[in-house]
């Protein structure tokens, strides 16, 4: 497998992570009625944890 495709597989999981936050943010905020900070705190914990396993098994997979 090219360096290249490593990449882009390593590429695809970052955005799952902005789409994670992006979507996750006004959830949290609006619909939970969590303050933004605690929020965004929280969505920053978790989508590490969330990524992991995907860049583990998928993305850096040889």
């Amino acid at each position: 497998m090219t360096s290249t495709s490593l990449f882009a597989r390593f590429y695809v999981i970052c955005l799952w992570a902005l789409v994670f936050m992006y979507v996750g943010l006004p959830l949290l905020v609006e619909l939970a009625h969590v303050a933004v900070l605690p929020a965004q705190a929280l969505l920053i914990v978790t989508a590490p944890l969330i990524n992991y396993r995907p860049s583990k098994l998928w993305a850096f997979r040889r």
